[in-house]
């Protein structure tokens, strides 16, 4: 169940995203990183995207830009946060990086059977592709 939310909310952004870009979906991407900064050390998620590979955006809000909603009423920026912010310490542990250096990059899928593509990077490095159903169990 988690993860049918999941991918529905990341279909919507990619829509969402390309729509605010006027582009397809085909060409917009949506990047996560984590950029500490001396007042904000930990390791808060960011948000971009890319058009055809060229960030164009690279300040979003996750409700209102990345979900294209108003109003955060079920705290969903919130529970975004910590899950990244848990979610980037593991991977850095995992693939013994930085947790500066990761992004994870959303992407609508190449084929039929896929909505979308996720993938790890270090810096521009793919590390792991990922399913959300490895991510999210239930």
């Amino acid at each position: 169940m988690i993860a049918e939310m999941i991918a529905k909310a990341m279909k919507k952004a990619l829509r969402n995203l390309a729509s605010l870009q006027g582009v397809t979906t085909k060409e917009i991407s949506l990047f996560i990183h984590t950029k500490p900064t001396d007042t904000n050390p930990t390791t808060s998620p960011k948000y971009f995207c890319a058009v055809n590979g060229k960030p164009v955006n690279k300040d979003l809000r996750f409700v209102q830009d990345v979900l294209g909603e108003k109003v955060d009423l079920l705290g969903k920026d919130y529970h975004a946060s910590n899950f990244f912010t848990k979610y980037f310490m593991s991977v850095s542990q995992e693939h013994d990086v930085l947790p500066s250096r990761i992004y994870i990059r959303i992407d609508e899928g190449r084929t039929p059977e896929k909505d979308f593509e996720i993938g790890i990077y270090n810096n521009a490095e793919l590390v792991q592709e990922v399913e959300l159903k490895d991510i999210f169990t239930e």
